[in-house]
């Protein structure tokens, strides 16, 4: 798996974490993840944090919701 970065709102998050934390115990995988350096920005009012975790495909087939805050 490679290190992917998900820019992800602060109101979702521990519905991230969740959903994270499922798959990788499916996989038998480490949920470790860390938050990168980037900081928090303020979009459209709403406050956004980075997230860096270990990801691959078979998470977004899963949880097809959190494609959408994948950086580019």
């Amino acid at each position: 798996m490679k290190p992917v970065a998900l820019r992800v709102p602060r109101e979702l998050a521990s519905n991230f974490f969740a959903d994270l934390t499922a798959s990788h115990s499916a996989a038998g995988v480490d949920a470790r993840r860390s938050s990168a350096d980037a900081g928090e920005l303020r979009l459209s009012g709403s406050v956004t944090t980075v997230y860096v975790v270990e990801l691959d495909d078979s998470f977004f087939e899963r949880f097809p919701q959190w494609r959408m805050y994948v950086e580019q």
